[in-house]
Protein backbone atom coordinates (compact mmCIF):
# COMPACT_ATOMS: atom_id res chain seq x y z
CA UNK A 1 0.00 0.00 0.00
CA UNK A 2 2.46 2.42 0.59
CA UNK A 3 4.52 1.46 -2.24
CA UNK A 4 1.23 2.18 -4.63
CA UNK A 5 1.00 5.86 -2.51
CA UNK A 6 4.45 6.44 -3.26
CA UNK A 7 3.91 5.89 -6.95
CA UNK A 8 0.73 8.05 -6.93
CA UNK A 9 2.59 11.10 -5.18
CA UNK A 10 5.47 11.12 -7.91
CA UNK A 11 2.84 10.62 -10.60
CA UNK A 12 1.33 13.68 -9.14
CA UNK A 13 4.33 15.43 -8.94
CA UNK A 14 5.26 14.99 -12.66
CA UNK A 15 2.07 16.01 -13.73
CA UNK A 16 2.18 19.31 -11.77
CA UNK A 17 5.84 19.62 -13.09
CA UNK A 18 4.00 18.90 -16.98
CA UNK A 19 1.19 21.44 -15.81
CA UNK A 20 3.69 23.91 -15.09
CA UNK A 21 5.94 23.44 -17.76
CA UNK A 22 2.87 24.39 -19.98
CA UNK A 23 1.60 26.95 -18.12
CA UNK A 24 5.37 29.35 -17.99
CA UNK A 25 5.94 28.07 -21.87
CA UNK A 26 2.25 29.87 -22.46
CA UNK A 27 3.22 32.81 -20.32
CA UNK A 28 6.67 33.34 -22.51
CA UNK A 29 4.97 32.95 -25.66
CA UNK A 30 2.11 35.24 -24.58
CA UNK A 31 4.93 38.20 -23.73
CA UNK A 32 6.86 37.72 -27.01
CA UNK A 33 6.86 41.32 -29.61
CA UNK A 34 6.65 42.00 -33.12
CA UNK A 35 8.00 45.56 -34.05
CA UNK A 36 7.47 47.61 -37.13
CA UNK A 37 9.57 49.84 -38.56
CA UNK A 38 8.49 53.32 -39.19
CA UNK A 39 10.69 55.59 -41.34
CA UNK A 40 10.67 57.42 -44.76
CA UNK A 41 7.95 55.81 -45.68
CA UNK A 42 5.42 57.09 -42.57
CA UNK A 43 6.78 60.34 -43.35
CA UNK A 44 9.27 60.12 -40.03
CA UNK A 45 12.20 61.48 -41.91
CA UNK A 46 15.21 61.53 -38.84
CA UNK A 47 16.78 60.18 -36.19
CA UNK A 48 14.69 59.70 -33.59
CA UNK A 49 15.68 61.64 -29.60
CA UNK A 50 12.33 61.59 -27.58
CA UNK A 51 8.82 59.39 -27.53
CA UNK A 52 5.70 60.13 -25.81
CA UNK A 53 2.20 58.71 -26.13
CA UNK A 54 -0.44 61.38 -25.26
CA UNK A 55 -3.65 60.53 -23.23
CA UNK A 56 -5.89 60.26 -26.34
CA UNK A 57 -3.27 57.94 -28.12
CA UNK A 58 -0.73 60.33 -30.03
CA UNK A 59 2.15 59.06 -30.20
CA UNK A 60 4.71 62.54 -30.36
CA UNK A 61 8.39 61.88 -31.41
CA UNK A 62 11.18 63.94 -30.70
CA UNK A 63 14.04 63.98 -33.43
CA UNK A 64 17.08 66.49 -34.80
CA UNK A 65 14.49 67.96 -36.82
CA UNK A 66 11.19 68.62 -35.70
CA UNK A 67 8.76 66.95 -33.53
CA UNK A 68 5.86 64.63 -35.02
CA UNK A 69 2.60 63.31 -34.34
CA UNK A 70 1.84 59.86 -35.58
CA UNK A 71 -1.71 59.13 -35.94
CA UNK A 72 -1.83 55.32 -36.17
CA UNK A 73 -0.87 55.51 -39.92
CA UNK A 74 1.00 58.97 -40.89
CA UNK A 75 3.44 61.17 -39.10
CA UNK A 76 2.70 65.07 -39.05
CA UNK A 77 5.79 67.35 -38.66
CA UNK A 78 5.90 70.17 -36.53
CA UNK A 79 8.64 72.31 -36.72
CA UNK A 80 9.56 76.82 -36.81
CA UNK A 81 6.04 77.07 -39.00
CA UNK A 82 4.10 75.80 -36.05
CA UNK A 83 6.01 78.13 -33.38
CA UNK A 84 8.41 75.78 -32.07
CA UNK A 85 11.37 78.04 -30.45
CA UNK A 86 13.90 75.93 -32.72
CA UNK A 87 13.20 71.85 -34.44
CA UNK A 88 16.35 70.15 -31.83
CA UNK A 89 14.08 68.44 -29.77
CA UNK A 90 15.20 67.72 -26.36
CA UNK A 91 12.33 66.80 -24.22
CA UNK A 92 8.53 66.00 -24.47
CA UNK A 93 6.08 66.11 -21.66
CA UNK A 94 2.07 66.30 -20.72
CA UNK A 95 1.15 67.75 -17.56
CA UNK A 96 -1.93 66.93 -15.69
CA UNK A 97 -3.91 68.82 -17.41
CA UNK A 98 -3.34 67.57 -20.88
CA UNK A 99 -0.87 70.03 -21.76
CA UNK A 100 1.75 69.28 -23.84
CA UNK A 101 4.66 70.64 -23.47
CA UNK A 102 8.54 70.68 -25.82
CA UNK A 103 11.92 71.50 -24.77
CA UNK A 104 14.01 72.76 -27.98
CA UNK A 105 17.50 73.45 -28.07
CA UNK A 106 16.00 76.88 -28.39
CA UNK A 107 13.60 76.85 -25.79
CA UNK A 108 10.28 75.93 -24.07
CA UNK A 109 7.26 75.91 -25.42
CA UNK A 110 3.57 74.39 -25.52
CA UNK A 111 1.22 73.32 -27.50
CA UNK A 112 -2.45 75.66 -27.50
CA UNK A 113 -4.90 74.51 -30.30
CA UNK A 114 -2.63 72.93 -32.60
CA UNK A 115 -0.25 75.53 -32.47
CA UNK A 116 3.00 75.67 -30.00
CA UNK A 117 3.61 79.06 -28.21
CA UNK A 118 7.10 79.91 -26.61
CA UNK A 119 7.07 79.86 -22.57
CA UNK A 120 9.11 82.45 -21.04
CA UNK A 121 12.03 80.89 -18.37
CA UNK A 122 13.86 83.45 -16.68
CA UNK A 123 16.99 84.32 -17.35
CA UNK A 124 18.00 81.20 -19.74
CA UNK A 125 15.83 81.50 -22.94
CA UNK A 126 17.71 81.21 -26.11
CA UNK A 127 20.07 78.72 -28.23
CA UNK A 128 21.27 76.18 -25.35
CA UNK A 129 19.17 77.53 -22.81
CA UNK A 130 17.19 74.59 -21.15
CA UNK A 131 17.37 70.76 -20.99
CA UNK A 132 14.40 68.69 -19.36
CA UNK A 133 10.58 69.21 -17.67
CA UNK A 134 8.36 67.74 -15.46
CA UNK A 135 5.77 68.15 -13.72
CA UNK A 136 3.57 67.22 -10.74
CA UNK A 137 -0.34 66.40 -10.30
CA UNK A 138 -0.64 70.24 -8.51
CA UNK A 139 0.86 71.69 -11.30
CA UNK A 140 3.96 72.63 -10.21
CA UNK A 141 6.81 72.77 -13.13
CA UNK A 142 10.41 72.01 -12.90
CA UNK A 143 12.77 72.94 -15.59
CA UNK A 144 16.77 71.93 -15.97
CA UNK A 145 18.56 74.28 -17.30
CA UNK A 146 22.57 75.44 -18.38
CA UNK A 147 21.99 77.80 -14.87
CA UNK A 148 20.55 75.73 -12.30
CA UNK A 149 17.02 74.36 -11.64
CA UNK A 150 14.13 76.08 -12.66
CA UNK A 151 10.36 76.00 -10.77
CA UNK A 152 7.36 77.32 -11.51
CA UNK A 153 3.81 77.38 -9.42
CA UNK A 154 0.47 76.68 -10.76
CA UNK A 155 -1.39 79.90 -12.51
CA UNK A 156 -3.75 81.04 -9.36
CA UNK A 157 -7.33 80.83 -10.07
CA UNK A 158 -8.88 83.10 -12.25
CA UNK A 159 -5.61 84.01 -14.15
CA UNK A 160 -4.02 82.67 -17.44
CA UNK A 161 -1.94 79.79 -17.97
CA UNK A 162 0.34 82.16 -19.82
CA UNK A 163 0.83 84.16 -16.34
CA UNK A 164 3.45 80.80 -15.36
CA UNK A 165 6.17 82.16 -14.05
CA UNK A 166 9.63 80.71 -13.60
CA UNK A 167 12.21 81.04 -11.12
CA UNK A 168 15.32 79.21 -9.80
CA UNK A 169 14.73 77.07 -6.68
CA UNK A 170 16.47 78.19 -3.22
CA UNK A 171 19.19 75.93 -2.24
CA UNK A 172 20.33 74.23 -5.37
CA UNK A 173 23.41 74.90 -6.76
CA UNK A 174 23.69 76.95 -9.69
CA UNK A 175 24.83 75.73 -12.59
CA UNK A 176 24.22 72.96 -15.35
CA UNK A 177 21.38 71.16 -14.27
CA UNK A 178 20.40 68.13 -16.48
CA UNK A 179 17.77 64.71 -16.70
CA UNK A 180 14.92 65.89 -14.06
CA UNK A 181 13.08 63.04 -12.68
CA UNK A 182 10.08 63.48 -10.56
CA UNK A 183 8.91 60.89 -7.80
CA UNK A 184 5.63 60.24 -7.25
CA UNK A 185 5.89 61.59 -3.59
CA UNK A 186 7.09 64.87 -5.11
CA UNK A 187 10.84 64.65 -4.73
CA UNK A 188 13.08 65.29 -7.39
CA UNK A 189 16.06 64.00 -8.54
CA UNK A 190 18.33 65.86 -11.30
CA UNK A 191 21.87 65.99 -12.46
CA UNK A 192 23.87 68.91 -10.93
CA UNK A 193 27.14 69.20 -12.79
CA UNK A 194 28.92 66.24 -12.14
CA UNK A 195 26.99 65.08 -9.29
CA UNK A 196 23.22 63.95 -8.29
CA UNK A 197 20.56 65.94 -6.35
CA UNK A 198 17.86 65.51 -4.67
CA UNK A 199 15.08 68.20 -4.07
CA UNK A 200 12.61 67.06 -0.71
CA UNK A 201 10.89 68.80 1.10
CA UNK A 202 12.40 72.20 0.25
CA UNK A 203 16.14 70.98 1.23
CA UNK A 204 18.57 69.60 -1.31
CA UNK A 205 20.81 66.93 -0.68
CA UNK A 206 23.80 66.31 -3.02
CA UNK A 207 25.27 63.02 -3.37
CA UNK A 208 28.96 62.56 -5.32
CA UNK A 209 32.10 60.35 -4.31
CA UNK A 210 31.66 60.50 -0.69
CA UNK A 211 27.94 59.15 -0.66
CA UNK A 212 29.65 56.32 -3.36
CA UNK A 213 28.44 58.15 -6.50
CA UNK A 214 31.38 58.35 -9.19
CA UNK A 215 31.54 62.36 -10.77
CA UNK A 216 29.64 62.23 -14.00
Amino acid sequence: MECLTAKFRRGAFWLWCLSWCLTMTHCLSAQSYSFKHYGHDEGLTTTVNRLLQDRQGFLWVGTANGLFRYDGQRFQRFGLADGLPSVGIRDIHESSDGTLWIVTSGGLARLDHNRFESIKTADVDGLEGVFDIVSDARGRFYVSSKNGLLMAEPAPSGRSRGDLHFSFVNGVPRGPVQGAHLEPDGSLWFGCGQHLCLLENGRTQVFGPEQGLPDD
